[in-house]
């Protein structure tokens, strides 16, 4: 009987040994490819670059395929049409398609401030009767009759140098000349060549003039200096209801390593500027470090997105876009639940 039952404890040990084996030989699970596009490169979309650089995604077995859209219509396009996952983007992208019937839902941020400085050229700012210290609104006021220079017309960068001067009691249309640059890459050689005044443009463009000695920021609205827009959301992450549906878990696996993002950015700032300057490659050391002093007090630590801060944007859309952005119902399109599962089950 003791013979029977040693055989028995034998064959069953063996059958256990060979199941670990098997397991141990077994190949990972492939990992979930996530096509995610953006317009370009934006130090505001920080926490994402970081993410991919220290392998927070890889470890949730995500495998990111980032593509540059090059415009938010491509973008729109390429996400509609199911040719790309997600979509990380100005958070006005995410708004414009339910104008036309469509929607999109945003699940995470990446910044809780505009991320744009108005640079001004040295060779204004020997004019200028104010200094670096004035109060915001006499620095406002100072940038009466210049040539500021935006991407485009009711760009990001157009609608919010508005919001800014008429902060300060300026009419943007009389009060300014905002020249419309057609490229962020024409804003330095315009400062060069004295074809504009200032520049009012997302980082990095501005930082840029900064370390050629062109100019110096004199308005910074990452810091949260200008009341008007002061926690506004600037960059978001979003996707089709269908697709958050079907792949739910793959978002808070998304959003998981974007929550890590923000205890780096919080825990070592150090650490979390060697990530992203490594993301980024080739740009000068001395454009990558003013930028990152620059945007780092605006870049979101909690991916959670704030409904407050969109609404901000929302109210400058329908004021100097399309009232109809004053009828968006903010929480038809937001999810918050997202980076919640992902913050509950780390």
């Amino acid at each position: 009987m003791l013979t029977g039952i040693k055989v028995r404890c034998s064959t069953l040990t063996a059958i256990f040994m060979l199941l670990m084996i098997a397991s141990t030989n077994a190949a990972p699970a492939a990992a979930i490819k996530v096509r995610v596009s953006q317009p370009n490169d934006i130090f505001a979309l920080a926490p994402m670059y970081i993410a991919m650089q220290q392998g927070y995604f890889k470890n949730e077995g995500l495998d990111i395929e980032l593509i540059n859209s090059g415009s938010d219509s491509v973008a729109m396009a390429a996400l509609f049409g199911g040719n790309v996952d997600i979509l990380a983007s100005a958070s006005g992208s995410p708004m414009a398609p339910v104008l036309e019937g469509k929607k999109l839902i945003i699940f995470a941020q990446t910044s809780n401030q505009y991320m744009s400085t108005i640079v001004v050229s040295n060779r204004v700012l020997t004019g200028f009767k104010v200094g670096f210290d004035a109060p915001l609104t006499e620095r406002i006021r100072a940038l009466r009759g210049l040539r500021i220079g935006v991407t485009a017309p009711s760009s990001n960068s157009d609608l919010l140098l508005r919001a800014i001067l008429k902060s300060a009691g300026l009419d943007p249309d009389r009060d300014a000349v905002i020249v419309n640059l057609r490229a962020g890459s024409t804003a330095v050689p315009a400062l060069k060549t004295g074809s504009i005044d200032a520049i009012s443009l997302a980082s990095p463009i501005g930082e840029s003039a900064v370390d050629a000695g062109l100019g110096k920021i004199w308005i910074n609205s990452a810091t949260g200096e200008v009341p008007s827009i002061r926690g506004m959301v600037f960059t978001v992450i979003s996707a089709t209801p269908d697709y958050l549906t079907r792949n739910r878990e793959v978002a808070v696996r998304f959003a998981r390593g974007l929550v890590r993002a923000g205890e780096l950015l919080r825990s070592d700032r150090a650490a979390a500027a060697a990530a992203l300057q490594a993301y980024f490659g080739t740009m000068p050391t001395g454009v990558f470090n003013v930028t990152f002093a620059t945007v780092y007090p605006g870049l979101s630590t909690d991916p959670t997105p704030s409904v407050e801060g969109l609404r901000i944007l929302q109210n400058i859309l329908a004021q100097w876009l399309d009232p109809r952005y004053g009828k968006l119902q903010l929480g038809e399109i937001v999810d918050t639940g997202v980076v919640k599962e992902a913050k509950s089950t780390k």
